[in-house]
């Protein structure tokens, strides 16, 4: 509902986006307009970077949730993975009315990813700015194992609702099957993985917890992180 109230009180031909606890480098904003300028495309984004409070463990910086996205300038994004963490974005997309942010999501996130895929199937194009860096911050209290493990319950249960919520029945239970045998499977290996470093063994319990999230969701739970 933020991001629509200011859309909609914006008085330029572009928007751009960025997190509250985001801070861009110096020529971020030039160089999403540049890129933009150089490719016939509806925005353009660029990678986020973290910067953690205090001294954090090495195993932790190597966590797969806080490696750096990289992509060649100029690529286009096909895969959907794009939020409003770092985006410039064409104002005309929004004048038909129909293309803003959906507030069913407002309490469990994913708004952006569900608004960029609406998008994409649209035929809208977007292209990717290597050189358009911003940092977000870490708090020490994202920092601890749970605070991920509970993110990733979220993102799950917000996958389901984005693409599997509105299929048939058979798909939806073919889905939940598939994602019940992954969550066993990584139940059971991650406990192994510890010998080759305590990043790959969060990285699976992560893989884990989204897979329950998904699970918890096909019977109507979605983590509300948001309050």
């Amino acid at each position: 509902m933020a991001r629509n109230k200011a859309v909609k009180n914006s008085a330029g031909g572009l928007v751009v986006f960025i997190d509250d606890d985001e801070y861009p480098q110096e020529d971020w904003l030039v160089n999403l307009f540049k890129t933009y300028q150089n490719h016939d495309c509806s925005g353009v984004a660029g990678p986020v970077s973290y910067v953690f409070q205090g001294s954090p463990p090495e195993w932790l910086k190597k966590v797969l949730f806080f490696q750096r996205r990289v992509n060649k300038t100029g690529t286009v994004l096909k895969d959907g993975r794009i939020s409003t963490s770092n985006v410039l974005l064409n104002k005309a997309l929004f004048n038909s009315g129909k293309n803003y942010f959906n507030p069913a999501f407002g309490k469990t996130g994913g708004g952006d990813i569900d608004f960029f895929l609406k998008l994409a199937d649209q035929g809208d194009k977007f292209i990717w700015c290597d050189s358009a860096l911003v940092q977000a911050i870490v708090p020490l209290e994202r920092q601890k194992i749970s605070w991920l493990l509970m993110r990733y319950l979220r993102y799950g249960g917000v996958y389901f609702k984005l693409k599997v919520e509105k299929r048939n029945f058979c798909y939806k239970l073919l889905f939940l099957a598939k994602n019940i045998c992954l969550s066993i499977l990584y139940w059971g290996v991650s406990p192994f993985l510890i010998i080759s470093g305590k990043h790959n063994f969060v990285d699976y319990l992560l893989k884990l917890f989204y897979r329950l999230g998904i699970i918890f969701a096909a019977f109507g739970y979605v983590r509300v992180e948001y309050k």
